[in-house]
Protein backbone atom coordinates (compact mmCIF):
# COMPACT_ATOMS: atom_id res chain seq x y z
CA UNK A 1 0.00 0.00 0.00
CA UNK A 2 1.32 3.42 -0.82
CA UNK A 3 2.58 5.89 1.58
CA UNK A 4 0.41 9.29 2.39
CA UNK A 5 2.20 12.41 2.24
CA UNK A 6 3.26 14.71 5.80
CA UNK A 7 0.39 17.16 4.46
CA UNK A 8 -1.85 14.05 4.31
CA UNK A 9 -1.08 12.61 7.65
CA UNK A 10 -1.07 15.85 9.62
CA UNK A 11 -4.76 16.72 8.00
CA UNK A 12 -5.95 13.11 8.67
CA UNK A 13 -4.74 13.62 12.29
CA UNK A 14 -6.82 16.61 13.15
CA UNK A 15 -9.83 14.98 12.17
CA UNK A 16 -11.82 12.25 14.50
CA UNK A 17 -13.39 10.07 12.49
CA UNK A 18 -15.72 9.20 15.64
CA UNK A 19 -17.48 12.59 15.70
CA UNK A 20 -20.03 13.79 14.13
CA UNK A 21 -19.14 17.97 12.96
CA UNK A 22 -22.49 20.09 13.26
CA UNK A 23 -21.85 22.43 9.82
CA UNK A 24 -20.18 25.54 11.47
CA UNK A 25 -17.40 23.14 12.90
CA UNK A 26 -17.14 21.00 9.98
CA UNK A 27 -16.54 23.74 7.91
CA UNK A 28 -14.06 25.53 10.27
CA UNK A 29 -12.09 22.13 9.76
CA UNK A 30 -12.11 21.96 5.95
CA UNK A 31 -10.45 25.49 5.92
CA UNK A 32 -7.85 24.34 8.59
CA UNK A 33 -7.21 21.33 7.04
CA UNK A 34 -6.91 22.65 3.58
CA UNK A 35 -3.27 22.55 2.42
CA UNK A 36 -3.36 23.32 -1.80
CA UNK A 37 -1.90 26.08 -2.98
CA UNK A 38 -5.07 27.01 -4.94
CA UNK A 39 -8.60 27.80 -4.00
CA UNK A 40 -10.17 24.32 -3.11
CA UNK A 41 -13.59 23.18 -3.37
CA UNK A 42 -16.13 20.91 -0.84
CA UNK A 43 -18.93 18.82 -1.97
CA UNK A 44 -21.69 18.67 0.15
CA UNK A 45 -24.16 15.32 0.07
CA UNK A 46 -27.41 16.01 1.91
CA UNK A 47 -30.29 13.95 2.41
CA UNK A 48 -33.47 15.69 2.73
CA UNK A 49 -35.30 12.77 3.29
CA UNK A 50 -38.14 13.73 0.38
CA UNK A 51 -39.63 12.06 -2.98
CA UNK A 52 -38.98 14.20 -5.72
CA UNK A 53 -41.39 12.86 -8.15
CA UNK A 54 -44.01 14.66 -5.99
CA UNK A 55 -44.57 18.28 -6.89
CA UNK A 56 -45.13 19.34 -3.42
CA UNK A 57 -41.57 17.82 -2.06
CA UNK A 58 -39.46 18.98 -4.55
CA UNK A 59 -36.40 21.05 -3.67
CA UNK A 60 -35.56 24.44 -5.55
CA UNK A 61 -33.61 27.46 -4.30
CA UNK A 62 -31.72 30.23 -5.28
CA UNK A 63 -29.04 31.90 -3.12
CA UNK A 64 -27.11 35.06 -3.55
CA UNK A 65 -23.13 34.97 -3.55
CA UNK A 66 -21.59 37.61 -1.48
CA UNK A 67 -19.56 39.00 -4.07
CA UNK A 68 -22.02 38.99 -6.49
CA UNK A 69 -20.20 36.61 -9.56
CA UNK A 70 -17.96 38.96 -10.44
CA UNK A 71 -19.79 40.41 -13.37
CA UNK A 72 -20.88 44.40 -13.69
CA UNK A 73 -24.72 44.67 -13.94
CA UNK A 74 -25.62 47.86 -16.00
CA UNK A 75 -29.66 49.05 -16.42
CA UNK A 76 -30.75 50.80 -19.99
CA UNK A 77 -33.72 52.59 -19.13
CA UNK A 78 -35.79 53.74 -22.41
CA UNK A 79 -38.98 56.10 -20.73
CA UNK A 80 -40.17 59.35 -20.81
CA UNK A 81 -41.80 61.77 -18.32
CA UNK A 82 -41.72 61.06 -14.57
CA UNK A 83 -40.60 57.55 -15.14
CA UNK A 84 -37.34 59.16 -16.74
CA UNK A 85 -37.08 60.89 -13.15
CA UNK A 86 -37.64 57.71 -11.09
CA UNK A 87 -34.95 56.29 -12.82
CA UNK A 88 -32.85 59.14 -12.35
CA UNK A 89 -32.97 58.90 -8.90
CA UNK A 90 -33.17 55.17 -8.92
CA UNK A 91 -29.46 55.47 -10.32
CA UNK A 92 -29.63 54.15 -13.46
CA UNK A 93 -25.82 53.26 -14.78
CA UNK A 94 -27.01 54.12 -17.83
CA UNK A 95 -29.58 56.63 -18.82
CA UNK A 96 -30.68 56.94 -22.44
CA UNK A 97 -33.48 59.06 -23.99
CA UNK A 98 -35.89 57.45 -25.57
CA UNK A 99 -36.40 58.58 -29.05
CA UNK A 100 -32.51 58.59 -29.10
CA UNK A 101 -32.17 54.48 -28.39
CA UNK A 102 -35.68 53.72 -30.74
CA UNK A 103 -33.72 55.62 -33.25
CA UNK A 104 -30.35 53.63 -33.10
CA UNK A 105 -32.26 50.06 -32.86
CA UNK A 106 -34.69 51.01 -35.95
CA UNK A 107 -31.15 52.48 -37.63
CA UNK A 108 -29.07 49.17 -37.38
CA UNK A 109 -32.38 47.01 -38.15
CA UNK A 110 -32.13 49.02 -41.69
CA UNK A 111 -29.35 48.50 -42.37
CA UNK A 112 -29.56 44.54 -41.52
CA UNK A 113 -33.33 44.43 -43.85
CA UNK A 114 -30.83 46.52 -46.34
CA UNK A 115 -27.48 44.24 -46.08
CA UNK A 116 -30.00 41.36 -46.35
CA UNK A 117 -31.67 42.81 -49.84
CA UNK A 118 -28.20 43.17 -51.25
CA UNK A 119 -27.07 39.34 -50.68
CA UNK A 120 -30.51 38.33 -51.90
CA UNK A 121 -29.91 40.08 -54.84
CA UNK A 122 -26.28 39.30 -55.25
CA UNK A 123 -27.50 35.72 -54.83
CA UNK A 124 -30.13 35.83 -57.75
CA UNK A 125 -27.48 37.23 -60.32
CA UNK A 126 -25.08 35.14 -59.46
CA UNK A 127 -26.35 32.14 -61.52
CA UNK A 128 -27.03 34.00 -64.43
CA UNK A 129 -23.35 35.04 -64.56
CA UNK A 130 -22.16 31.26 -64.18
CA UNK A 131 -24.26 30.15 -66.75
CA UNK A 132 -23.02 32.73 -69.41
CA UNK A 133 -19.34 32.48 -68.38
CA UNK A 134 -20.21 28.51 -68.57
CA UNK A 135 -19.86 28.35 -72.71
CA UNK A 136 -16.59 30.31 -72.74
CA UNK A 137 -15.00 28.03 -70.38
CA UNK A 138 -15.72 24.79 -72.48
CA UNK A 139 -14.17 26.16 -75.61
CA UNK A 140 -10.70 26.12 -74.59
CA UNK A 141 -11.28 22.63 -73.06
CA UNK A 142 -12.30 21.40 -76.87
CA UNK A 143 -9.69 23.19 -78.41
CA UNK A 144 -7.26 21.34 -76.28
CA UNK A 145 -8.92 17.85 -76.96
CA UNK A 146 -8.87 18.74 -80.75
CA UNK A 147 -5.22 19.27 -80.55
Amino acid sequence: MARKGKRYAEAFAKVDRSVYYDASQALGLVVETASAKFDETVEAHIKLGVDSRHADQQVRGAIVLPHGTGKTQRVLVITQGAKEEEAKKAEAKARLEAEKKVNEVKAKALAEKKAAEEAAKAAAEAPAEEATEAPAEEAPVAEAAAE
